[in-house]
């Protein structure tokens, strides 16, 4: 990503509106030459689920291309596969070059342009639903524009098993398996983000979570080994992070599990163990609980 001090760059360029609503004053237009192939939700569908993916799309841009959100309603995640394109989100103007994803946000004005001959790829991803912001922030994506990824084989995969459960009937149950493919694909976006800005104290508390993830740990304990009272143990980490000690340990040991389950045949019972779960039924709810789904179906979807 190469930020822009001149935004003129984007004066002057036509797009036909083609989605207006009088009430909210939201308007989305475009003009020039892009083929895009997309799968998305009925409308209505999923408006009782706190987290949810409408609509996956690849776009395929070659020439003059602009295209313009006003007071856009969703969140986006705009990955470049390939290329460069020019993105306006509110007053912050960029170059958004390959393997950058753009985290564009709700209530704000967004516009793209691309202006040359070279193609350039993108896929997008419209997540909405009642908790997006309160994750925005839990996974300390509130602040950023953009993240460069090292390797697009995994983002890929989460282009394919939306793209699979928006092509199915949605029923309950893929409803559940879409809000939780949504949170993984949160999650794993945080962990390709290195520019955490976190004190010692909550960096050295993560390299010791992180490091003994498996053991059966006693937070009052490891508090203690921390000098901390279990209060200001966990304060003190809240503050930085945006959740409790105990709460990052979780996550971390079921996106472990998450792990296992993809890349390993082990039984779901052993992979509990390896991540720090004694009691497998236990492990399991807890896993659905994030994932939307059980260790098995999970795998079975990752195959």
């Amino acid at each position: 990503m190469r930020r822009l001090d001149d935004l003129s760059v984007f004066r002057g360029r036509k797009a036909s509106l083609y989605a207006w609503n009088t009430e909210t004053g939201r308007a989305f237009s475009s003009s020039g030459n892009a083929s895009v192939e997309s799968v998305s939700l009925a409308e209505g569908a999923g408006a009782s689920m706190p987290l949810f993916c409408r609509y996956v799309c690849s776009s395929s841009i070659k020439g003059n291309r602009v295209h313009r959100r006003k007071k856009q309603n969703f969140l986006s995640f705009e990955f470049i596969v390939r290329g460069e394109l020019y993105v306006k989100s509110g007053e912050t103007g960029y170059i958004a070059e390959e393997n950058d994803l753009c985290i564009l946000r709700e209530g704000s004005d967004h516009e793209f342009f691309h202006q040359d001959e070279s193609p350039c790829n993108v896929w997008g991803f419209i997540i909405e639903g009642r908790v997006v912001e309160q994750l925005l922030k839990i996974f300390r994506l509130d602040g950023l524009s953009t993240i460069r990824f090292k390797d697009s084989a995994r983002l890929l995969e989460f282009r394919n098993d939306f793209i699979k459960l928006l092509n199915v009937k949605q029923n309950p149950e893929n409803m559940r398996r879409n809000s939780g493919l949504c949170f993984e694909l949160f999650q794993f976006i945080s962990e390709n983000y290195s520019g955490h800005s976190y004190s010692k104290f909550s960096r050295d508390l993560i390299s010791y979570l992180e490091d003994h993830f498996s053991e059966r740990l006693n937070m009052k304990e490891t508090a203690l080994r921390f000098n901390c009272s279990l209060p200001l143990f966990n304060r003190r980490f809240n503050e930085d992070t945006g959740e409790t000690p105990y709460r990052y340990l979780m996550k971390y040991r079921l996106s472990r599990a998450a792990e296992l389950l993809r890349s390993t045949l082990s039984p779901v019972k052993e992979i509990a163990l390896r991540v720090g779960y004694n009691d497998s039924l236990y492990f399991s709810g807890e896993f659905r609980k994030i994932y939307g789904v059980s260790p098995k179906a999970y795998r079975k979807r990752h195959v």
